[in-house]
């Protein structure tokens, strides 16, 4: 029995919680959803957003490692995914 996959509620669920500013898997896990377009709107201004508040606020490293990939990238710019 397969929970059906519904990215747009995944999606809702991360930023619910990403909006708390608690929890960085949340806040990675929305970044990631706007990032590449999953469940919403690509919006890479909106996900590096979400990356830095996950890397600054709580130092959390898969978001670091994120925003210095997107940066080396320029990808926020419109260059090429990772």
């Amino acid at each position: 029995d397969e929970v059906p996959k519904n990215l747009t509620r995944a999606y809702e669920l991360f930023r619910t919680a990403a909006e708390l500013g608690l929890d960085p898997d949340s806040l990675f896990n929305a970044a990631h959803c706007q990032l590449h377009g999953l469940g919403t709107d690509q919006n890479r201004t909106a996900a590096m957003d979400l990356y830095l508040a996950a890397a600054h606020g709580h130092g959390y490293f898969r978001a670091i490692h994120a925003v210095g990939t997107l940066r080396l990238h320029d990808w926020t710019l419109g260059g090429q995914a990772p």
